[in-house]
C-alpha cells in the first residue's frame, strides 16, 4: 500500500538509464546499490517513481540524516546475500531505522541466502533471487526453488521477486571470448 493505494512494484534495477525511459517501459520503481544522489531523488519525484536504495548508515540515521529528501525512497534495501554472521549488524540497521525515519512504516528488504526464518523477524519484506539464466537449472526446477524460499520464512512474510532477465557479466564475458562472431546474436528471449 502506498498511502491508502493498493499498488504493485514493478522495479528495475537502475544503471543509469532516464527514468523517464523506464517509466515508459512500464516500471514504476528503480532499484539502485547505493544512496541516491539528490540528482536522481528530483528525478524520481518529477517522474513519479520510487526508489529502493540502502539507508545512510547507523550513525548517520541516529544523527537525524533522513529527512523530507529521501520521500521517493519506497523501502530500504538492507543488502543482498545475506548470511546469519550479518544479521546482529543488520538488527542495528533495522532498529535505528524503527527510531529515526520519518516515515517508519517503509519497509525494509533484503536478500538472504541463509536464515530466512531470522532474518524474516527483522526485515518487511524478504527479496529472493537467483540467477538461473546460463546455468543447468531449468526454469521449472527455479520455480520450485522460489516456491520452497518463501516456506523458509516465518509464516506471512512479504516476498518479492527477482528475476534474472540478463546473463552475468562474468558468463557475457566468456561467452565474448569464446565466441566472438555469435556473441552479439546471444539474447535472452522473454519466455
Amino acid at each position: 500500500m502506498l498511502g491508502s493505494r493498493p499498488t504493485l512494484v514493478r522495479a528495475i534495477t537502475h544503471r543509469g538509464e532516464p527514468l523517464s525511459f523506464l517509466k515508459e517501459l512500464g516500471f514504476n520503481t528503480v532499484r539502485v546499490a547505493t544512496l541516491p544522489t539528490p540528482a536522481l531523488l528530483d528525478e524520481a519525484a518529477r517522474q513519479g517513481m520510487w526508489i529502493i536504495a540502502p539507508p545512510p548508515g547507523v550513525a548517520e540515521i541516529e544523527r537525524g540524516e533522513i529527512d523530507a529528501r529521501y520521500q521517493q525512497v519506497l523501502a530500504w534495501d538492507l543488502g543482498e546475500g545475506l548470511t546469519g554472521a550479518a544479521r546482529k549488524a543488520i538488527v542495528a540497521w533495522s532498529r535505528a531505522l524503527k527510531r529515526n525515519d520519518p516515515r517508519p512504516q517503509r519497509p525494509l528488504l533484503g536478500e538472504c541466502t541463509t536464515d530466512q526464518r531470522a532474518f524474516s523477524r527483522t526485515l518487511s519484506v524478504l527479496l529472493i533471487g537467483r540467477d538461473p539464466l546460463g546455468t543447468s537449472l531449468e526454469l521449472a526446477g527455479f520455480a520450485r526453488w522460489m516456491a520452497g524460499q518463501s516456506r523458509l520464512a516465518v509464516p506471512g512474510t512479504p516476498i518479492w521477486a527477482r528475476i534474472q532477465t540478463q546473463l552475468q557479466p562474468a558468463l557475457r564475458e566468456q561467452l565474448r571470448v569464446l565466441a566472438p562472431a555469435s556473441f552479439p546474436a546471444v539474447g535472452i528471449g522473454p519466455a
